[in-house]
Order: structure tokens, then C-alpha cells, then sequence
């Protein structure tokens, strides 16, 4: 899970250099799920084509942050 604002890089381009970058490549299948305060359906859609796999939107319960979790690990 990772948050879309972060000091010393995006959430957009972090997911791009994972998904893209050979080191990572045995971990494909290992889910990221953006937590962002609001994404419009553009936003999302640009999300999910760099590599993220879900999303949580601020301001989450602990309980929606543990299901959104739970539906990538089943």
C-alpha cells in the first residue's frame, strides 16, 4: 500500500519503476494498492495502467483498509 503524495517520489512513478524494473519481476503478482484522498476515473485508470492494483480513499476505517488488503491475499 502506498500513498499517491510522497516526498521523494509519486505514487504513479514509484508503481512505474517496479512494475517496470527487471529486479522486481519475480514479485508481478504482489499487489499495490494506492491510498489517496480522492482519484477521479481518469486518475484510476492511469493508476492501474502503471501497475497498481487497488485503491483506498481518505479517510479510511481500519476495517476498510484490512478488507481492501484481505482481497488481494486471497
Amino acid at each position: 500500500m502506498m500513498d499517491l503524495e510522497m516526498p521523494l517520489m509519486g505514487g504513479l512513478e514509484t508503481a512505474k519503476q517496479i512494475r517496470g524494473n527487471d529486479q522486481y519481476k519475480k514479485h508481478h503478482h504482489t499487489p499495490i494498492i494506492c491510498f489517496s484522498a480522492s482519484l477521479n476515473t481518469e486518475q484510476q485508470q492511469e493508476l492501474k495502467a502503471a501497475g497498481m492494483n487497488g485503491f483506498i480513499f481518505k479517510p479510511a476505517t481500519k476495517d476498510q483498509i484490512f478488507e481492501t488488503i484481505d482481497r488481494y491475499l486471497n
